[in-house]
């Protein structure tokens, strides 16, 4: 896992970057035969660079060529749970043909916590192509069609996303092509989508939203929105609380101070 992530104030979302260069990358596979391609065939490992593939050439003239993206994010080690589900951000920095992907788990049996200590072969066939093991869906479309541009695409990732990142100390994220890839549908045309990578100006991020988290006193969540002080509540997240739980004999007394202040509400004579 990552570090602890401290939170001092009431939030709303945590934002993950790639905790080292070498939690992303991509996976080829080439053959002359598209079945073998797709079942993979001698495969080649490249960290750093994410490039999703499918093309006739594969440098060759003659081979199918596919390749498949990784990005694997470190979960804080305190997070607890999330009241809704993540999100992933790239930047596509450019496109040629097909503009699906298949955004999805992987079986986690042999996967390392840093991506680039996974064999090729490993990661090749970790990929997981079923429905049920996809992590983001526009409504009934297992994929997202991405388009080239200037800024990041946010895209909602679903519940099954939301429960590995609590539940596995890393989430690594498989990006696809989707019409040719995950419908095992072989092609002659060349289909390339490259997305920033880490030593890029727009690297991938996991949008963390409405998370709980943990700390070394017990349990430590947000304060709640209308800046309440829970004076008697254990390990609550608020500003200048320093023990697990206030003394009943200096609690706060009275209306206590707005916008987030945790001091007490003082009477003069």
């Amino acid at each position: 896992m990552a570090d602890d992530l401290r939170l001092g104030t009431y939030t709303t979302e945590a934002q993950i970057s790639l905790h080292t260069a070498n939690n992303c990358g991509n996976v080829e596979s080439v053959n002359s035969t598209w079945s073998t391609a797709k079942a993979g065939s001698s495969e080649s490992q490249t960290a750093n660079n994410l490039t999703i593939r499918v093309a006739k050439d594969g440098g060759s003239g003659s081979s199918y060529a596919i390749k498949r993206s990784f990005i694997n994010f470190l979960i804080p080690d305190n997070l607890s749970r999330l009241d809704n589900t993540p999100q992933l951000r790239f930047r596509v920095s450019s496109l040629t043909g097909d503009a699906k992907v298949f955004i999805t788990s992987i079986d986690y049996t042999n996967a390392t916590r840093t991506w680039s200590d996974t064999s090729a072969a490993n990661a090749w066939d970790s990929v997981q192509t079923g429905t049920g093991a996809v992590y983001y869906m526009d409504d009934s479309s297992p994929y997202a069609t991405v388009s080239a541009g200037s800024e990041y695409i946010t895209l909602d990732l679903n519940e099954l996303a939301k429960f590995h990142c609590f539940t596995k100390p890393y989430v690594t994220i498989a990006l696809i092509n989707y019409t040719y890839d995950r419908q095992n549908s072989p092609t002659a045309t060349t289909n390339q989508i490259v997305i920033d990578d880490v030593s890029d100006a727009y690297p991938p991020l996991l949008i963390l939203r409405k998370p709980w988290f943990v700390n070394d006193r017990g349990d430590e969540f947000p304060v709640a929105s209308d800046y309440t002080i829970r004076a008697f509540d254990v390990g609550v997240n608020q500003r200048d609380r320093t023990v697990p739980q206030l003394p009943f004999s200096t609690a706060i007394k009275g209306p206590a101070f707005l916008r987030g202040k945790n001091s007490s509400y003082k009477v003069t004579t």
